[in-house]
């Protein structure tokens, strides 16, 4: 959709999530300007592979986005979103962002280590998030993980690099049973989110 489409159909969001790769970074972009020309109270806040590391002036550039989340960012979202409930908030606290500051200022919080332990993170689809969908008209296509990291440093690959550089498997019974949840909501076509499926 057009971006200032989407934002005709927001009613006051108050934080919104990007999750920024190639080749949405330019649509994330407008589409997080127009919200806060709309919304400037709504916290917006950009993660994924496409987010720098070094967020110096990043928040000149980008003087719509509050927050990045740097690396992994399911613990770190979770965690903006139960601070963001609070009467204060402190993302601060919180590892692994970059946070603006004011315009020419960034503060850059603590290193969040990596996810280790895949199994803190629930199934999508084991876990009933994307039952509503079954009854409904859509064409059922999933993604799914096995493993994270890559031994590999591939100058055009995201993945290698020191700091993914270990491969953290998802147990394998979870692997099956999502399989067996694929085939018994007739889902046709499964995309793999590994960064090498035969590795």
């Amino acid at each position: 959709k057009d971006p200032a489409d989407v934002v005709l159909g927001l009613h006051e969001p108050s934080i919104i999530g990007f999750s920024c790769y190639v080749w949405n970074w330019e649509y994330n972009n407008a589409l997080a300007r127009l919200v806060k020309k709309k919304f400037p109270k709504c916290l917006i806040v950009f993660g994924g592979p496409q987010v720098p590391d070094a967020s110096d002036g990043f928040f000149i550039d980008h003087p719509y986005v509050n927050i990045l989340v740097h690396h992994e960012g399911e613990f770190s979202f979770s965690e903006i979103l139960l601070e963001f409930l609070l009467e204060k908030p402190d993302y601060a606290k919180i590892p692994g962002l970059s946070i603006k500051v004011t315009n020419n200022q960034t503060l850059v919080t603590s290193t969040r280590g990596r996810i280790l332990d895949l199994s803190r993170l629930p199934s999508p689809y084991l876990s009933g998030v994307f039952d509503f969908l079954l009854d409904s008209q859509f064409i059922l296509n999933v993604c799914q993980e096995t493993n994270r990291g890559c031994p590999y440093e591939c100058q055009y690959c995201d993945w290698g690099g020191n700091t993914y550089n270990k491969i953290v498997p998802i147990d394998e019974s979870r692997i099956l049973a999502e399989f067996k949840w694929f085939g018994e909501n007739r889902a046709e076509y499964l995309f793999n989110c590994d960064s090498s499926y035969g590795i």
